[in-house]
C-alpha cells in the first residue's frame, strides 16, 4: 500500500456535493466540480476546463484510487510505461486518465512524469528484473508483468549468455524476459493460463496480482486486442468482433467465450473449463463451468448473464479514448 501523503488534505477528498450528470460513469469520465477535461465543456459543468498534460507511470506498479486518500481502496493499477493523461498535481496526488483504458483516478505524484521515452518492448514473463548494472549479479528491482520499457540497445551482460536490453529509463533487462509491442500472441487464452495460481487481488492488473477482469484484458492486450477495464463494462461492450451467443447456444461453448454473471467474467478453455481469478480460490484458477455456476448459485444467488464470443481478428484497434469520454455505466467497479 502506498505511504500516506504529509501536508494539507487534497480539496477533493472533502465529501463532495457535487455528482456527474446521470449516465456519466465515473470511473471513465475525467469531471469534478472544479476540474473538468476540455472536451467535456460544453456537456458538464464544471469551474475550469484543461487540456491533459501527456504522461507515463515511472513506478513499477501503481495504485489508482478514487479519490487521493491513500486508505481509499484500489480502483486499479497502472504499471510501469502505462501512458497516461494529467488533468491535476496538487498536495502530492495527479489526477489522470489511463490512456491505455480510459479509467480516472488519484496516484501519487511521483508515480508519473511528463517527459519519457515511448516503449518498444514489455515484458513478457510473470515479472522481469532491471539490473543496475549489466551484470546479473548487481542489485535488481522487479517489474511485473506487463510493464512496457523502451530498449535503447541490446548488451552482452556479465554472468550470462543472453543478451541484456538497456533501457532508456536506466536499467539493464534480460531481453529472454520481453517481447517487442508490435508481436502479437497467437493464442489469447494461453496468456491468461500461463497465470494459473497466481493470487486474486481486487484492483490488481499484474503478474503479482489480478482480479477477474483484469486478466481477460491483459491477456487480450498480448493479442494486441484493446477491451475495458471492469467486467460490467466488458459485459456491455459494443466493439468490432463482439458477439452475444443466444441462450440456446450456451450449452456448446469453445475456447476463448467470455462468460459473465453480475460482478464477474472468466474464459473458456474448451467446451466445459472455465478460467477465472476469483476470491474462491484467490488465485487465478480452473475448474469446470458447472462447478462455478453452481457455486456463485448457491453462494451468492446469481446465474450467468451472458456470453460473448470474440473474434480478435476484428479487435485489432484501440479503445475510442477521445469524445465521448463520458460513458453511461454503472457507479461502481465490478471486477
Amino acid at each position: 500500500m502506498a505511504a500516506a501523503v504529509s501536508g494539507e488534505m487534497h480539496p477533493a477528498a472533502v465529501a463532495p456535493r457535487w455528482r456527474l450528470p446521470d449516465g456519466c460513469d465515473r470511473r471513465l469520465t475525467p469531471a469534478r466540480e472544479d476540474l473538468a477535461d476540455a472536451a467535456l465543456e460544453a456537456r458538464i459543468p464544471a469551474k475550469r476546463y484543461v487540456n491533459p498534460r501527456a504522461g507515463r507511470i515511472i513506478e513499477p506498479l501503481v495504485d489508482l484510487r478514487p479519490s487521493p486518500d491513500p486508505m481509499a481502496r484500489i480502483d486499479t493499477q497502472l504499471p510501469f510505461g502505462e501512458p497516461i493523461e494529467i488533468y491535476d498535481d496538487a498536495n502530492g496526488w495527479i489526477w489522470l486518465r489511463s490512456r491505455i483504458d480510459g479509467y480516472v483516478g488519484y496516484a501519487l505524484a511521483e508515480s508519473a512524469e511528463t517527459a519519457g521515452h515511448g516503449p518498444t518492448h514489455c515484458v513478457a514473463t510473470r515479472a522481469a528484473l532491471v539490473f543496475e548494472a549489466p551484470d546479473i549479479k548487481a542489485a535488481a528491482v522487479r517489474l511485473p508483468w506487463p510493464a512496457a520499457v523502451c530498449v535503447a540497445e541490446t548488451v552482452k551482460g556479465a554472468g550470462t549468455n543472453g543478451l541484456l536490453g538497456r533501457l532508456a529509463s536506466g536499467g539493464y533487462v534480460p531481453m529472454a524476459q520481453l517481447r517487442p509491442l508490435t508481436d502479437r500472441a497467437t493464442d489469447w487464452v494461453a496468456e491468461a493460463e500461463a497465470l494459473i495460481g497466481q493470487p486474486y487481488l481486487w484492483g490488481g492488473r499484474s503478474g503479482d496480482g489480478v482480479d477477474c477482469s483484469s486478466l481477460i484484458q491483459l491477456a487480450l492486450a498480448t493479442a494486441i486486442c484493446a477491451f475495458p477495464r471492469d467486467s460490467d463494462m466488458q459485459a456491455a461492450a459494443e466493439l468490432p468482433g463482439i458477439s452475444r451467443l443466444d441462450r440456446a447456444d450456451w450449452g456448446v461453448l469453445r475456447r476463448g467465450d467470455l462468460v459473465f454473471w453480475a460482478g464477474h467474467v472468466g474464459v473458456m478453455q474448451d467446451e466445459r473449463r472455465l478460467l477465472h481469478a476469483n476470491a474462491h480460490h484467490m488465485a487465478v484458477a480452473s475448474e469446470p463451468l458447472s462447478d462455478t455456476t453452481a457455486r456463485i448459485a448457491a453462494k451468492e444467488g446469481k446465474d450467468i448473464t451472458s456470453i460473448l464470443r470474440l473474434d480478435t481478428e476484428a479487435m485489432l484497434d484501440v479503445l475510442p479514448l477521445d469524445p465521448p469520454l463520458a460513458v453511461p455505466g454503472k457507479a461502481e467497479q465490478t471486477s
